[in-house]
């Protein structure tokens, strides 16, 4: 009778642990649970962030191109492709040189080359824009007399102002100006050899990084 109860015992306690084992065995079979993405939220809303504040910066650089007109108000005309690399020395304080072809519309119409310093000062530096005043000097140097009763070597300063206008998300500008405009040979062929041409003149060109 008593080995009969044990023999009883055994073959439950057998079925126990075999049950034990299949759940067991259940859960470690069960897949486990994918992590669901998080809800970023909606894109931030504001204006882009602008590079406008890089322009000016001393150690920068730029290069211009553009085209430059003046008329002395006695029917002649000066016309000049021009192009320029300047440096900011300083913030807002802008060196270079320049170097330009002329066209000349006078009684003998000519061409002629020139190199030329330019300094300016952007006094003022907006989101998109900046106000500066300019100043030059340079060397003319023409096929023909400019003016008609001068000489063809003369010198050319410039007095004047302008703006800069950001035209894009690369720091392209776009710079407008006015000048005073001078030709003359600063009597070096004496008086008698040194009219000179006074004018306005105006100009546009783009200006980028490099």
């Amino acid at each position: 009778m008593h080995a009969r109860a044990a023999l009883l015992c055994l073959a439950l306690a057998a079925n126990t642990a075999s049950a034990d084992d299949g759940a067991r065995r259940s859960l470690l079979d069960m897949p486990a649970p994918i992590a669901q993405p998080q809800d970023a939220g909606p894109p931030p809303i504001g204006p882009s962030p602008t590079i406008d504040t890089k322009f000016g910066v001393g150690g920068s650089r730029r290069f211009s191109a553009g085209l430059r007109g003046a008329q002395d108000f006695e029917d002649n005309t000066d016309v000049s492709l021009f192009a320029q690399q300047t440096w900011f020395v300083v913030d807002d304080v802008e060196i270079g040189v320049e170097a330009a072809g002329w066209w000349v519309f006078q009684d003998d119409d000519t061409w002629g080359v020139s190199s030329s310093l330019v300094t300016r000062y952007h006094y003022y530096h907006g989101h998109k824009i900046s106000l500066y005043v300019e100043g030059s000097i340079g060397l003319f140097i023409a096929a023909d007399n400019v003016p008609d009763e001068g000489t063809s070597f003369g010198f050319m300063p410039r007095i004047g102002a302008g703006t800069s206008v950001l035209i894009d998300d690369k720091d392209t500008r776009l710079l407008v100006g006015v000048h005073w405009h001078h030709i003359s040979n600063a009597r070096l062929n004496g008086e008698a050899r040194n009219p000179s041409r006074d004018g306005v003149g105006i100009y546009v060109a783009v200006s980028v990084p490099i």
